[in-house]
């Protein structure tokens, strides 16, 4: 499986959905549910519109996956709980959202031996 990085910059999350949000509420309700949309065309218009978004608020590579991700991400950073994102395994779900790399690099980048 690949992972895939979720979107950290709330900024830039908030630009997205602002701008999704004056061409459409319906995508801007898909970005912010992080569900698909049933029609191909619907989900085809919808995943165009999210990209161009996207890149009007300085992100790159949108798509279900990232933003089911960011969703994650960001639920887990404000409640630090697993067990609410309904996932049976911890250390799956800490890989998923990428919070280990975040874990680590908060941890290495506050690193001094003037500490020990």
């Amino acid at each position: 499986m690949e992972v895939v990085q979720p979107m950290r910059s709330v900024e830039k999350l908030e630009s997205m959905e602002t701008v999704l949000r004056k061409r459409s509420e319906r995508n801007w309700f898909l970005l912010v549910m992080g569900i698909e949309v049933r029609r191909q065309d619907r989900k085809e218009e919808a995943f165009s519109d999210q990209c161009e978004a996207a890149a009007e608020g300085g992100l790159i590579e949108i798509g279900t996956h990232r933003l089911r991700n960011t969703f994650g991400y960001h639920f887990y950073n404000c409640y630090k709980d697993f067990v609410l994102l309904k996932d049976s395994v911890p250390s799956i779900s800490r890989r998923y959202i990428a919070i280990n790399e975040d874990i680590l690099n908060e941890v290495v980048g506050g690193f001094n031996f003037s500490n020990i």
